[in-house]
């Protein structure tokens, strides 16, 4: 197994052994380069162990050579580590500055020299750098949220709170995914014999109570679309606590005739929401203290997904963020 791959196995003992045997082969045969490649692996694995005082040691004595060595192999990520460590911010730039050089569109080498900019405070210097980097890679959490930290800094609010809010994003995507099978999960009508598709079950979902807003009437609602009739929900809560939904089976008399059928966790309720409409509801079960969709920006790219849900699977889907949803 080469060196890099037992470090990331995180086989640190096995890969200090291999760093320790090429140091020493280069050593007999004179060969500085082999020496060298030891030595730079060996304080990539003092990084990732937290070694921090170890790293430095051999990043200051070989400081130079890796510099000029700098297009044979990245160590980019854990020489910065190591000096911010100890506050350190010219030897990681001078560092990042010709690596940058010699690999001008490398997302790695311009997102953490945006990163030590902006902690250096030269903040237009770091903001240039972050959004070439942002060209290259538009999803990456720490990016995003290094830009929105070099925006608030310089003033810019708006453009701060819009990458705050990419950077939660980014961070929940799997999460949303998970949450629009489970949505997506109910099928047909409810069938209290057989319990098979009913169309109100009960579903563990994670988070649920945050994905809300607030209407003009100051009533909490979810809204949804329901891609397999494409026609929206709406949804509100109910004094008990009920998620409630526009009922399959509404009739004249503003209540679900299929009301005997249903089972006991599905109910009617007048809505106050939608007016002349009875609704189904959920019985939710709310994890509490959940850190989801807390932000309003990722609340509109799941209801752009449910908007727009046909086809395509709900990763492709979070990649568009391009309407205006929530119209109250």
């Amino acid at each position: 197994m080469s060196l890099i791959k037992l470090i990331d196995a995180k086989k640190y003992d096995e890969a200090i052994t291999q760093c320790k045997k090429l140091i020493q082969d280069g050593i007999n045969t004179g060969d500085e380069s082999t020496s060298l490649t030891g030595y730079v692996y060996l304080a990539i694995v003092y990084t990732r162990q937290n070694k921090f005082k170890k790293s430095r040691n051999i990043f200051d004595e070989y400081y130079l050579e890796i510099t000029d060595e700098c297009t044979s192999f990245w160590v980019g990520t854990e020489l910065v580590n190591t000096y911010l460590t100890y506050g350190e911010l010219k030897a990681p730039l001078n560092y990042l500055n010709e690596y940058i050089k010699h690999n001008p569109d490398d997302f790695k080498g311009l997102y953490l020299k945006g990163h030590v900019l902006y902690l250096r405070k030269e903040y237009d210097k770091a903001l240039e750098v972050l959004q070439k980097a942002f060209q290259i890679n538009k999803t990456n959490k720490g990016l995003l949220y290094n830009l929105a930290m070099v925006y608030q800094e310089i003033g810019n609010e708006e453009q701060a709170f819009r990458y705050f809010e990419l950077a939660y994003e980014a961070g929940n995507n799997k999460a949303i995914e998970e949450i629009i099978k489970l949505l997506f999960n109910r099928k047909g009508f409810c069938d209290y014999e057989n319990c098979e598709n009913p169309c109100c079950t009960k579903v563990k979902l994670k988070g649920i109570n945050a994905l809300t807003i607030t209407n003009k009437q100051g009533f909490k609602a979810l809204v949804i679309n329901n891609p397999q009739n494409n026609c929206w929900i709406k949804s509100g809560k109910t004094k008990k606590g009920h998620w409630v939904f526009e009922c399959k089976n509404f009739g004249e008399n503003n209540f679900c005739n299929d009301y005997e059928n249903r089972p006991e966790t599905c109910r009617d309720y007048p809505s106050s929401l939608i007016v002349k409409r009875a609704c189904c509801s959920y019985n939710f079960e709310v994890k509490e203290n959940s850190i989801l969709f807390k932000s309003k920006a990722t609340l509109t790219i799941v209801l752009d997904i449910l908007e727009n849900y046909k086809y395509q699977s709900a990763k492709e889907q979070l990649l568009l963020q391009n309407k205006v949803l929530l119209k109250s």
